[in-house]
């Protein structure tokens, strides 16, 4: 893994889990909904 990753895979993982502590949130889309956000262009994740 490279530095970049292993900056940036505990944040994406902490973010995952805090997904999957929602109800009615299992582990699957708590991963896509973290993907989603990395995914979303800066200025609406930020609106």
């Amino acid at each position: 893994m490279n530095e970049r990753s292993t900056s940036t895979a505990a944040p994406l993982a902490r973010l995952i889990e805090e997904f999957y502590r929602l109800p009615g949130i299992g582990p699957k889309s708590a991963q896509r909904l973290a993907y989603y956000l990395l995914r979303m262009p800066a200025a609406d994740a930020h609106s």
